[in-house]
């Protein structure tokens, strides 16, 4: 009986490690050869330049003013930045976009930020928190307006409830170097 052909073109048997043959078929044990490694270069100076141009951008930003530090080129943005600082007990937003009259006022507040913070406080005063909500802005004119803030404080134990509760209050706003400050 004949023997029926094998599949595959036709030709001389190929070498051993091609056609589908494993390369441990072929007896070496050689990996293949790497692919040439990529230049990092083209990355790095992308990454050089992108952050050269922030920075232009922020030059370019602060020295022609494009936006005043804290946010505060309206009555309303500072009266919310106000707010927003108290909330997350940012001193330091506070300080920025409280005038320079009323400066010592923001030492006292930082108190009421963390209470527990103060080993004089004691222990039933040291839950205590406060947060602020922004009402109505009136801008009176170029360089003065008022915001009504409602300051709320939280866990407050029954004792001192009678002289820390939540107080709605018009405060002033004037514009100081430029910017607009709570100030009173």
């Amino acid at each position: 009986m004949p023997v029926p052909p094998l599949p595959g073109p036709p030709g001389p048997p190929s070498p051993p490690g091609e056609r589908g043959q494993p390369a441990s078929a072929a007896g070496t044990s050689q990996p293949a050869p790497a692919p040439p490694r990529r230049s990092r270069l083209p990355l790095v100076l992308g990454g050089v330049g992108v952050l050269a141009l922030a920075v232009v951008l922020v030059l370019v930003f602060v020295v022609f003013h494009v936006f005043p530090a804290g946010g505060t080129n309206t009555p309303t943005a500072a009266a919310q930045t106000f707010v927003d600082a108290v909330n997350t007990k940012d001193v330091n937003r506070l300080r920025g976009v409280t005038c320079s009259a009323q400066q010592g006022s923001v030492e006292a507040a930082q108190m009421l930020f963390n209470p527990a913070s103060r080993p004089d406080v004691p222990p039933e005063y040291r839950n205590i928190s406060i947060t602020a909500k922004l009402g109505a802005v009136r801008q009176t004119d170029a360089s003065h307006a008022s915001a009504t803030i409602t300051v709320m404080f939280h866990n407050v134990p029954p004792p001192a409830s009678q002289f820390l509760h939540d107080v709605t209050q018009d405060v002033a706003l004037v514009t100081e170097n430029g910017d607009w400050k709570l100030c009173g």
